[in-house]
């Protein structure tokens, strides 16, 4: 108190109160403060010292943080409450030219006035990517926020969202999140779909991965009340891919199940579309080891409703078949024989249509039935051939596969600097993907490589190093 006060003590009961209302907040202190000062109940006399202007037991200290900053702001001139409203709506972060084309030059000036307050800062140089200004703290936006009436909140939304495509148009690709927020929040949910989605593509280009799902979600869910299945079941798609890579199984079916519902409610429904999701829901059970009541019905009704024509849901329903047996308990050598033959029959249509993707896919299942076989050898050269289509299709989750399956046949084949060097690299790349199941499986293999090779330091060291 006596601090935020400089160069004058206040009167002991009025601290007294300040501190039993604040509850040892500094920032609540520092409002309360403020708020007493700009009502005119304290002040300082010709000597420069604070005193009373009535006594300090009729003093409206206010009985939450909340109450202290609504009060500072009810006081501030009309145009500045209506710019701290409009930038408390932009966001935490607001830039001018985004406040001046939704409010106007003048109320813009007034940020000016908020500053003064000490309610907005200026950013320093190197923060002032996501916006010039920012609210001091983050309190101080909410409360701002929460003086709106609601449809005001929503009229201003739309506001901000017209406001950054129209100045913000040539970096428009770094606001793909605030738009979503704002035309979701302003009620234009086409555009928040749009742009929901662009956001989460985004995300996933720079693997972040919550970001990503998020976005997902959103835009699955508003094209799904838009009634566009198609975009809905594509994000759905995405959900799943991220839902997997998080390592958890079951949300990622769940996405999966869900884009089966809606494609099969249509009143004439795309049978090669419902096989697709078929193929990516037998490709999770079988592949990525996540439990399905029924693997078996999913192959099967994928595999009728694609026939006999060459196509990448019956490739990848195929591959699936490929790794069934991993799900038995006790897989014979005949059922790894069968799917050996399966795999390659998958792989020779994949490669037929010209399916890197699907190529790869059915390379690892092949490589899977030969080591069960105990062909390592088979199998490490079914794996090397993934890397380099991995590599061109720059796809970061069949790449990190690819060098953990030779690091795998590489320790049984005894080339244990072969199958640590492969291990490092996928770790490296799901580290810098985000991808911890696949980078856990990779510091795995090389300890284990490491403590063959008799290096134990070596082992532990690999452990305790890796941020996998």
């Amino acid at each position: 108190i006596d601090s935020s006060m400089k160069n004058g003590l206040p009167p002991a009961e009025l601290r007294d109160r300040i501190v039993a209302r604040a509850g040892g907040n500094p920032f609540f202190i520092e409002e309360s403060i403020r708020a007493l000062v700009d009502s005119g109940a304290i002040a300082r006399d010709d000597k420069g010292d604070w005193v009373l202007r009535e006594r300090a037991a009729a003093l409206d200290v206010p009985a939450t943080l909340h109450a202290v900053v609504a009060a500072r702001i009810d006081r501030l001139p009309p145009l500045a409450k209506e710019c701290i409203q409009l930038a408390s709506v932009i966001g935490q972060r607001f830039g001018d030219r985004v406040l001046r084309a939704a409010g106007g030059e003048r109320l813009a000036d007034a940020v000016d006035i908020l500053i003064a307050a000490d309610l907005v800062v200026e950013g320093a140089p190197g923060e002032r990517r996501e916006g010039r200004f920012r609210f001091k703290h983050a309190v101080t936006q909410e409360v701002a926020y929460n003086t709106l009436l609601v449809r005001r909140r929503t009229e201003l939304h739309r506001r901000v969202a017209l406001s950054i495509e129209d100045v913000l148009a040539n970096e428009i690709r770094d606001f793909y999140p605030a738009l979503a927020h704002h035309y979701l929040l302003g009620e234009v949910p086409d555009k928040a779909a749009v742009y929901s989605w662009r956001a989460a593509q985004r995300a996933m280009n720079i693997h972040a991965h919550v970001e990503a799902l998020r976005f997902a979600e959103q835009a699955a869910e508003l094209y799904e009340k838009l009634g566009d299945v198609d975009r809905a079941v594509e994000a759905m798609y995405l959900v799943g891919r991220v839902r997997r890579y998080q390592g958890d199984g079951d949300a990622a079916l769940a996405a999966y199940e869900r884009a089966r519902i809606l494609l099969e409610s249509r009143p004439e429904p795309d049978r090669s579309r419902i096989a697709s999701v078929y193929a990516h829901i037998a490709e999770l059970a079988t592949r990525w080891d996540v439990k399905h009541p029924d693997l078996d019905g999913v192959i099967v009704r994928g595999l009728a409703l694609v026939g006999e024509e060459p196509s990448p849901a019956r490739v990848r329903l195929l591959a699936a078949r490929a790794f069934a047996p991993r799900k038995l308990a006790r897989a014979t050598d005949a059922d790894w024989e069968d799917a050996l033959r399966t795999a390659e029959e998958a792989l020779g249509i994949a490669e037929e249509l010209g399916l890197l993707r699907e190529v790869s896919l059915c390379l690892d299942a092949v490589g899977y039935a030969y080591r069960a076989l105990g062909k390592f050898r088979e199998a490490y050269a079914a794996n090397q051939r993934r890397i380099p289509i991995a590599q061109s299709l720059q796809d970061s989750d069949e790449l990190i596969d690819a060098h953990n399956m030779v690091s795998a046949t590489a320790v049984v084949l005894g080339n244990l600097d072969e199958a640590m060097e492969h291990a490092k690299v996928a770790g490296e790349i799901a580290q810098s993907t985000e991808k911890p199941r696949l980078g856990g499986y990779a510091l795995a293999v090389a300890a284990g490589a490491r403590l063959l090779a008799g290096d134990f330091n070596g082992a532990v060291a690999t452990v305790n190093d890796s941020p996998c």
